[in-house]
C-alpha cells in the first residue's frame, strides 16, 4: 500500500497507519509575529516554522505534539494533538 501525506491542523485526535507522512501545522498569528516550538511528549523537538513533517512515521512517533506560540509581549498559546500509528494489515 503506497503512503499517504496526511496535512492537518494541530488541535485534535489523529490515528494514522504506519508508513505515512504527517504535516501538523500550527495556525498563529499574531502581532508581533509569534514564534514557534514543537513539543513531542513535553520535549522540545523543533524551533520555528508553522508546519512540522513527521516522515514515514511508525510507533514510536505516536505521542502528543504541541505547538506554543510566543511573541515579545509574552503572549503564549499552545495547541496539542495526539497521534497513534497503527500498523498496515
Amino acid at each position: 500500500m503506497k503512503p499517504k501525506s496526511i496535512i492537518v491542523d494541530i488541535g485534535s485526535k489523529i490515528t494514522s497507519l504506519d508508513k505515512n507522512n504527517i504535516t501538523l501545522t500550527c495556525p498563529i498569528s499574531g502581532m508581533p509575529v509569534p514564534k514557534v516550538t514543537w513539543l513531542k511528549d513535553g520535549e522540545i523537538i523543533q524551533r520555528g516554522g508553522r508546519t512540522l513533517l513527521l516522515s514515514t512515521i511508525g510507533s514510536p512517533e505516536g505521542g502528543e505534539y504541541t505547538c506554543r506560540a510566543s511573541n515579545t509581549l509574552g503572549s503564549v498559546t499552545e495547541a496539542s494533538s495526539d497521534i497513534d500509528v497503527i500498523g498496515r494489515w
